[in-house]
């Protein structure tokens, strides 16, 4: 629980207290890479959306990225991996696959 604190204001002071007694629920970024760790895919959420990084560790850019998210198959495709993909819907993934340079 946060408490204010128990001082006495002076004239002029400016006294800084927490925005709420209760602590907003946030959740910590989702990592994701393949067995050779090769390529690596980072999930970060916020309240207003979730943005999806790709990586390659050889540091080369991607084109024609499929992720498909696992186990409800949810797909998403990005053009390369330059820019996150922003999405605006909850993310559960307990795996990834990773499909590139796709023929289309």
């Amino acid at each position: 629980m946060v408490e204010k604190p128990k001082r006495k204001k002076k004239s002029g002071e400016l006294v800084l207290t927490a925005d709420s007694a209760e602590l907003k629920q946030q959740e910590a970024p989702q990592t994701f890479y393949d067995e050779n760790k090769e390529y690596l895919v980072k999930i970060i959420s916020s309240e207003s959306s979730n943005k999806i990084f790709v990586f390659s560790t050889s540091e080369t850019e991607l084109k024609n990225i499929k992720l498909i998210f696992h186990p409800n198959e949810k797909e998403y495709f990005l053009e390369d991996n330059s820019e996150p993909l922003d999405v605006n819907e909850n993310i559960m993934a307990e795996s990834i696959s990773l499909q590139t340079n796709l023929q289309g």
